[in-house]
């Protein structure tokens, strides 16, 4: 009873899966493919994220976290904030892992928060990407 409890929306889309089969079995098959191709995805994003993270957390010591983006850093932290976010080429989800480290090693939380604010808007690469892809 623990595990549905705990599983509550696994057991729920499981139910509604079984009731969308007994309407319509394409729709099933649907939803499976769908489930295959969003966990390709997840599985393509998800290891070289982690990897990146345990890189990041283990080659950049806490002394420089401190000084680049740490309590004193001011517009050099803010900045250091700005280019990292805007320059990454990653989902907003891989976001949250590096600010939680950066946070652990000292990093100003208005400098984490910024960083989480430019990496989810502002994207750089793909707006070169569009750019060369459709057009200024």
């Amino acid at each position: 009873m623990i595990i549905l409890k705990k599983n509550k929306f696994l057991v729920i889309s499981i139910m509604a899966l079984i009731v969308i089969s007994f309407i319509d079995i394409n729709l099933t098959y649907k939803s499976f493919e769908n489930t295959w191709e969003q966990l390709k995805v997840m599985l393509y994003i998800v290891p070289p994220i982690f990897l990146l993270i345990g890189l990041f957390d283990v080659w950049i010591p806490r002394e420089t976290i401190i000084k680049l983006m740490g309590a004193n850093s001011g517009v050099k932290g803010m900045t250091l904030a700005f280019l990292l976010g805007a320059f990454s080429a990653g989902p907003t989800i891989a976001a949250f892992p590096l600010a939680m480290i950066m946070i652990k090693k000292g990093a100003k939380y208005s400098n984490v928060v910024f960083f989480l604010m430019v990496w989810s808007s502002l994207k750089l690469p793909i707006v070169f990407f569009q750019i060369t892809t459709i057009g200024l």
